[in-house]
């Protein structure tokens, strides 16, 4: 059933900043809240000009236009720069696949998720949330104008479906996993140094 990651995923998130993060921590409120927010809008969709869109993607641009805003104006252009670069390039793979399904030789939510880390360590290898921020609308941004091309062609999409939504559950799942192994061997490699000077 499309959707199910997606809402599995958010469902985690919320139990984790709700009830385990250290209350001390400023994001554990707003990581908690728009996990929240997400999920009660889940199966709600709205009209946007042509376009009929999902909720939860209108939010999440909500959300990461926000975020970006509190940056530096150099920080600011360059995310946005990588957002249209990313919306291209996903709305061209849409394109492709569209003229060309056969090219999908494994799972599409697979496929996609690892192809929004990919995105997020060439451009925002630095954070992990600003590497989730940008590929997050950059891909939305690419299925409104997605979902766009298509009406011209009197096709109907609906941008940021359930399938999309998975896409980006698997995609937050390998990114905190891949930054939770990267602190893992990080530590472990401290841990020798000291060790290694103690005995030196």
């Amino acid at each position: 059933m499309s959707g199910i990651l997606c809402l599995g995923v958010l469902w985690a998130i919320w139990i984790t900043a709700t009830f385990w993060m250290d209350k001390d921590r400023k994001e554990r409120f707003p990581i908690a809240f728009c996990s929240l927010i997400l999920m009660i809008s889940f199966s709600y969709k709205i009209q946007l000009f042509h376009v009929e869109v999902q909720l939860p993607a209108v939010i999440l641009l909500i959300i990461g236009y926000y975020y970006i805003a509190h940056f530096k104006y150099r920080k600011i252009l360059y995310m946005l720069i990588s957002i249209f670069i990313i919306m291209i390039g996903y709305a061209g793979l849409l394109l492709i696949e569209l003229y060309d399904p056969v090219w999908i030789v494994i799972n599409r939510t697979i496929m996609y998720s690892i192809l929004f880390f990919m995105f997020a360590q060439l451009l925002a290898s630095e954070s992990m949330f600003i590497g989730i921020t940008i590929v997050l609308m950059g891909t939305i941004h690419g299925e409104f104008l997605y979902a766009h091309i298509l009406h011209k062609w009197d096709l109907q999409q609906t941008a940021g479906s359930y399938a999309y939504l998975d896409c980006c559950a698997a995609f937050v799942l390998i990114e905190c996993s891949w930054v939770l192994v990267s602190r893992v061997f990080s530590s472990l490699s401290m841990k020798d140094i000291v060790e290694k000077d103690k005995q030196g």
